[in-house]
């Protein structure tokens, strides 16, 4: 149970620990942050080009899945994104457990892909989504 602000960045830290031991194998990059004014620990991820969403969020929710409890009262609110050209495209968002776990039965992963103008300071340190990228 996350009571305070020491309690929240201790979590996030965890989170953040335990979902960049991923980075490199499933996904290029990823940030969280709690928001507690929203009761929210918003995670996004950088996808790889071509990334099978579907297996990515498998991953994600094996690694989520024992964590969560002790993320409450912040539930998830998961982006999965790409950088393409000039563009950052939402690959995909889930707000609230349930439907971030949920995600794996429905088989809609990744079917409204939203792109939007990238700003001159980039959110992620990568700046674009191919696997050789530095």
């Amino acid at each position: 149970m996350l009571e305070n602000d020491k309690d929240r960045m201790t979590m996030t830290q965890i989170v953040l620990s335990t979902l960049n031991s991923r980075t490199g194998a499933d996904w290029k990059e990823v940030k969280a942050e709690p928001q507690p004014s929203y009761s929210e620990m918003v995670i996004w991820i950088l996808l790889y080009e071509n990334s099978d969403i579907q297996a990515v969020h498998q991953v994600f929710c094996d690694i989520m899945r024992p964590l969560v409890d002790d993320l409450q009262p912040l539930e998830l609110a998961l982006f999965y994104e790409e950088i393409e050209d000039e563009m950052i495209i939402g690959v995909d968002q889930r707000i609230g457990n349930e439907s971030v776990f949920l995600a794996l039965q429905q088989n809609n992963l990744g079917v409204n892909r939203k792109p939007r103008p990238r700003k001159n300071i980039s959110f992620y340190s990568a700046t674009d989504s191919t696997r050789t990228a530095q």
